[in-house]
């Protein structure tokens, strides 16, 4: 049994470890005012294939937009197709 511990305590700290956060960076200036800001649209999509089967994966970028659009909308943002928006978003990840 006292052989049994370690292991299992090696093997709890591997699998925490590996559950990592995510890191979001963005920077502005903190007295700015976002209340006048109700479009956007998405900057269009750079075809960047790189041969990395994880980066080139189209269905997590179509996850990552749909997140983003979800949590916009919740802000009252709305997406802009015909005028021009007040917001153009790019969003860029490495995994």
């Amino acid at each position: 049994m006292t052989n049994v511990f370690p292991l299992i305590l090696w093997n709890c700290m591997i699998t925490f470890s590996g559950c990592s956060t995510v890191r979001v960076s963005q920077a502005y200036r903190p007295e700015t005012d976002f209340s006048d800001l109700k479009t956007y649209r998405w900057q269009p999509i750079e075809e960047d294939i790189r041969g990395d089967a994880p980066m080139d994966d189209p269905l997590r970028d179509e996850h990552v937009r749909n997140d983003v659009e979800r949590n916009l909308y919740s802000l009252g943002f709305r997406r802009e197709t015909a005028a021009k928006p007040d917001v153009s978003i790019d969003c860029k990840y490495t995994v």
